[in-house]
């Protein structure tokens, strides 16, 4: 056996780093925008039906990736909009069905199809108000409004992500 081979099964034998894979894992965590106002500019739009795990099970959505620059900072968001319309138990319209109306005022398309509104995502930046919200492990959503109250909110283990809770032309 060469002295390569015996090294390489010296390795495979070791008991795996457990401080490596803390420190991967720190390295690759989603990481979120803090909450307030962002110009974004989509850098794909794709049309799926929501998956079995989404609060709207087969509902066609547009997936929006994006890159989102803001007074606090900069990173890129993922949202979800639909023409087809779902609402709260309080009658509201809920999140992917507001983004899409929004567009629609954002940029004048009231005569528009929907698929000249989804050309509008593709081509035009947007601002988006942006929130950062944590779930406390029993499906609370707590908003963080500013970097202390996130960090307090990380130190307790919570789970974040962002929501895009608003899209409006952008302001010159």
């Amino acid at each position: 056996m060469s002295e390569f081979e015996q090294m390489f099964n010296d390795i495979l034998d070791a008991p795996a780093d457990s401080a490596l894979a803390k420190e991967a894992k720190a390295q690759t965590t989603f990481s979120t925008l803090l909450t307030g106002m962002y110009t974004i500019q989509a850098t794909g739009v794709e049309v799926e039906a929501g998956s079995e795990k989404s609060p709207w099970p087969d509902r066609p959505l547009f997936r929006v990736k994006s890159k989102a620059t803001g007074a606090n900072g900069k990173g890129f968001l993922s949202f979800d909009m639909s023409p087809v319309v779902y609402r709260t138990k309080t009658g509201r319209l809920d999140g992917p069905a507001t983004l899409w109306g929004n567009v629609i005022t954002a940029f004048n398309l009231e005569s528009a199809t929907n698929r000249e509104v989804a050309e509008a995502v593709r081509q035009y930046p947007m601002d988006a108000y942006v929130e950062e919200v944590y779930n406390d492990g029993n499906g609370k959503w707590i908003k963080a409004s500013n970097e202390q109250e996130s960090k307090a909110l990380a130190a307790k283990g919570y789970e974040a992500r962002n929501f895009v809770r608003n899209l409006k032309a952008v302001q010159g």
